[in-house]
C-alpha cells in the first residue's frame, strides 16, 4: 500500500511539486529544540517549594548550635538531611519539567 501511495503521489506532478516545496522550506522541524516545552507555572511553584524546603532545612542545622542535647543535635541533623534529599529530588523535576532557574 506504500509503494501505491507512492507511485500515486510521483505521478501527480501538483502534489510531487508541492512536497518538494515543502522539502525544501526552511521551517526548523529538525531543530532539537522544538519539542522542548516549558512550564513557567510549575516551575514556579518548584522554585517557591524548594526555597521553602531550603529555608527549613537551615533552620534545623541552625537549631543544632542552639542546644547542649546530643539526641536534639542528632535529630536535627537527621532532619537536616531529610529535607536536603527532597530537595535534592526536585532538581530531577526540574529537568524533567525543562525549567531555567
Amino acid at each position: 500500500m506504500k509503494k501505491e501511495i507512492i507511485t500515486v503521489i510521483e505521478k501527480d506532478t501538483t502534489i510531487n511539486s508541492e512536497i518538494n516545496q515543502l522539502k525544501d522550506s526552511e521551517c526548523d522541524c529538525e531543530k532539537e529544540n522544538t519539542t522542548d516545552w516549558d512550564f513557567p507555572i510549575i516551575c514556579k511553584i518548584l522554585l517557591g517549594v524548594l526555597f521553602g524546603i531550603g529555608c527549613i532545612s537551615v533552620f534545623f542545622l541552625s537549631l543544632i548550635g542552639i542546644t547542649n542535647n546530643q539526641r536534639l543535635q542528632n535529630l536535627f541533623i537527621e532532619i537536616s538531611i531529610f529535607f536536603f534529599l527532597i530537595a535534592y529530588n526536585f532538581f530531577f523535576i526540574h529537568e524533567i519539567f525543562n525549567c531555567s532557574w
